[in-house]
């Protein structure tokens, strides 16, 4: 298929990033775009980067083009993470970086419902 025939609003999530596998379907993707684009968050949370792209960059370009907001992502595994901060620094124009903020949690987190009393961990 030509890139041509794309729209030009939709070829970057169509073509994704030439220094990234493709990551999901350009369908998903023109989704996840549009939906931040129309509801226009102010936050943004993401669980787990892989390795720095796909959905983050997706998310990111919608923000910028929205004018405000911003994107979290949190990771567990370090070499995961270490991969998706260069990942950032490379591929991600300077007025999107601005809207991404990167975390690496512990390998050990407290699960988020303690209705039983107890301490429980999720666990990789």
């Amino acid at each position: 298929m030509g890139r041509w025939l794309i729209p030009r609003p939709y070829r970057l999530l169509y073509e994704g990033h030439r220094k990234l596998p493709a990551l999901f379907w350009f369908e998903d993707a023109r989704v996840l775009h549009n939906t931040i684009r129309r509801l226009k968050p102010r936050r943004c949370f993401e669980i787990g980067t892989w390795l720095g792209g796909g959905s983050t960059l997706v998310i990111a370009r919608a923000l910028r083009q929205n004018g405000f907001g911003k994107i979290h992502t949190i990771e567990v595994e370090r070499p995961t993470y270490e991969h998706a901060v260069h990942s950032y620094q490379q591929l991600l124009p300077a007025a999107a970086a601005r809207r991404v903020s990167l975390r690496r949690l512990p390998r050990r987190v407290p699960r988020l419902d303690r209705s039983r009393g107890r301490r429980r961990f999720l666990r990789p």
